[in-house]
């Protein structure tokens, strides 16, 4: 899970690669789960609305905290 402003975001980042958004809750309490967008064939996951560009830019930043979870 991951906090982004007041927002929370579940996204599962597997081997250093963006894989799928599990779910999100806004801070207006409104939510949304996987089951909610995607198909049986995974589309409609909201990570591959994301261009080439912020894909790696969002890699990179769960590579840190990632690498920051590993150190405490």
């Amino acid at each position: 899970m991951y906090e982004v402003g007041d927002w929370r975001v579940w996204i599962f980042y597997y081997e250093g690669r963006l894989d799928y958004c599990d779910r999100v809750s806004a801070p207006n309490g409104r939510s949304g789960e996987y089951s909610d967008w995607a198909d049986s064939k995974g589309d409609g996951n909201p990570v591959y609305l994301l261009n080439t560009e912020e894909a790696l830019a969002l890699e990179e930043i769960f590579d840190l905290a990632s690498q920051l979870d590993d150190g405490l």
